[in-house]
């Protein structure tokens, strides 16, 4: 297009940084629905079942606690960027900042639901066990 019209096309620049954005924060979201995520399995395969739950856990509430505060200062991060805008398209930066914190919010959902799951697991277990 910039060679046909002898114009560049400005506004290309922030689209693709937009839509970067939006795919990589997509794709965080869905590896966490899917439980996808990178993995170091050499130490927990040698750990028993058990063991390898409690260390989910772990794992889950440091997530759970890394994304909380990754929700609070994307907040602040829009709150502080409120009267700017992308320099061609005009696009408020806070739009573009909070695709941060509302795919932290699905991601904390996704794991507080798995840390739910453990300890209804759990406690079915001690109902069997007393059976």
């Amino acid at each position: 297009m910039r060679y046909v019209f002898n114009k560049p096309l400005l506004f290309s620049e922030e689209l693709t940084r937009i839509i970067l954005i939006f795919i990589v924060l997509s794709g965080a979201t869905i590896n966490s629905r899917d439980k996808n995520q990178l993995r170091v399995t050499f130490f927990t395969k040698f750990l028993s079942n058990k063991v390898n739950k409690e260390l989910n856990l772990i794992i889950n509430i440091i997530i759970v606690l890394s994304l909380s505060a990754l929700i609070y200062y994307g907040v602040l991060l829009a709150f502080i960027a409120e009267r700017q805008y992308t320099n061609v398209m005009k696009i408020p930066w806070p739009v573009v900042y909070l695709i941060v914190p509302f795919s932290s919010i699905i991601i904390l959902l996704y794991h507080l639901k798995d840390i739910l799951n453990f300890f209804k697991g759990q406690s079915e277990n001690q109902r069997e066990r007393k059976i």
